[in-house]
């Protein structure tokens, strides 16, 4: 019975198999002399059209099973070691077995196929060389900056970077926090504080006919809190910075002086907790945030006050898209749902409400417009597509598909000429997935980076 439940569970491997490029199987073993007599286990890989067979021995799947679990916290587990050497043919049929089990339940995870361990142990890489991804070149890099990194925005065309920085250490950030505390019988210092987060500005100038590359700073400004969220409208000419305190800080900056010069325009009380998606609209003068208070709101950028301030659901809300042609936006929260609200009512109106089958926090979101399809990533690895119809039929928005990649997802965008979905990861990964009709959504990875 043990091994018929093996065996059934091998089947629905095969079935997932079939969707992705790499299948592999434990066919037999035999004993062979290298050095001294030791048992083999004969492993068959298949990628695309090819086919090969490698000679393992149990300790090598152990080796290879321990480096993934540098990597991996949760993977199936390795068939059991033994005392004494292993000669009993049915105890050798079971290691087999349990072998090909193992070796089955890697490949079907998209994150585990494409590490560099166990690409090694397959050979996939020697065997498939038309197969293997692109290799990214590095360009440049922006060294020794004083924060960590939070969000960024580029103005194409003007080649201009703003970067929100924090500083990520919880215990230096809870010192600088309470250094920075003004208590009412003390005066005030000015604007001196101990530095938490910061605004850097550069100018990217690449030099015509050669390699080099070229990042010059225009100016910095630091605030005594995190710094979260970034927003850019080149029609208003503003930055909006949503801050780790509730606050949204506006800057005017100046196109006309190359980006060189900005003013304060003000400082948003608009929230009670770490602001995580800004959007601005130049037609309507107003600035869409939500916030880890559980709150959307709108603010009206003239009188700087919210006129609209709605509650969303139970747990908090982690990002927003702002369509402003359809006059609808997007919210995303920590437990996996998708709230579509339509803006031309007064006030917004919930049009639907989508669960993404993700338990986590839903990071960010990606929107085909062109064919009405929206993509999630979550931390839990979720990786979710919804099908919206189009704008106005927003009620019929349905979930199509989901994916289990990597845990930690922080970034997702797609590639429609491609048909590919790119997701970032707080471990330095970038993993390509690709999509064969989006009716029913394939998880079939294919290729994966890592970015330092």
């Amino acid at each position: 019975d043990v091994y018929k439940r093996q065996v059934h569970g091998i089947l629905n491997m095969e079935k997932v198999q079939s969707l992705l490029m790499v299948s592999v199987a434990v066919t037999d073993f035999f004993e062979k002399t290298v050095d001294k007599k030791a048992t083999f286990y004969k492993v068959v890989v298949k990628s695309n059209e090819n086919s090969w067979t490698l000679e393992k021995r149990f300790s090598q799947f152990d080796s290879l099973h321990k480096e993934l679990l540098r990597t991996f916290t949760s993977l199936p587990e390795l068939p059991p070691k033994t005392y004494f050497k292993l000669t009993s043919h049915e105890g050798l049929v079971k290691r087999k077995l349990d072998l090909e089990i193992l070796l089955k339940s890697l490949v079907i995870r998209p994150e585990i196929l494409n590490h560099s361990a166990l690409r090694s142990f397959l050979e996939l890489d020697l065997h498939n060389p038309g197969a293997n991804p692109p290799s990214p070149k590095k360009i440049f890099e922006l060294a020794d900056l004083p924060l960590g990194v939070r969000d960024f925005v580029f103005v194409e065309g003007d080649n201009i970077l703003f970067l929100a920085l924090s500083d990520m250490k919880i215990a230096s950030r809870i010192d600088a926090y309470i250094t920075n505390v003004t208590f009412p019988w003390e005066k005030q210092s000015g604007s001196t504080h101990v530095t938490v987060g910061a605004l850097l500005v550069y100018r990217y100038t690449p030099k015509e006919g050669t390699k080099e590359h070229k990042f010059d700073r225009l100016w910095v400004k630091s605030y005594p809190v995190q710094t979260n969220v970034l927003c850019w409208n080149q029609a208003l000419k503003m930055l909006a910075i949503g801050m780790d305190d509730g606050k949204i800080n506006c800057l005017k900056v100046s196109t006309e002086h190359k980006y060189m010069q900005y003013e304060e325009f003000c400082v948003l009380k608009t929230h009670t907790a770490r602001v995580m998606g800004i959007a601005l609209d130049a037609k309507k003068n107003s600035i869409f945030s939500v916030a880890e208070d559980m709150k959307f709101k709108i603010t009206d950028l003239s009188y700087q006050e919210a006129h609209t301030d709605l509650p969303i659901g139970t747990a908090q809300l982690k990002n927003l898209e702002y369509d402003a042609e359809n006059e609808r936006v997007f919210i995303l929260n920590g437990t996996g749902s998708v709230f579509i609200y339509n803006l031309a009512e007064k006030p917004p109106k919930l049009v639907k409400q989508v669960e993404t089958g993700s338990t986590g926090i839903l990071r960010e979101l990606a929107i085909d417009y062109t064919s009405n399809y929206i993509f999630t990533c979550a931390m839990d690895g979720m990786i979710s597509i919804l099908e919206t119809g189009k704008p106005g039929k927003d009620r019929f928005t349905k979930m199509i598909g989901n994916m289990k990649g990597a845990d930690n997802a922080r970034c997702i965008g797609w590639r429609p000429s491609k048909q590919e979905i790119i997701v970032g990861y707080e471990s330095g990964q970038v993993t390509f997935w690709k999509t064969q009709d989006l009716q029913v959504a394939c998880n079939e990875n294919l290729y994966q980076v890592r970015c330092f």
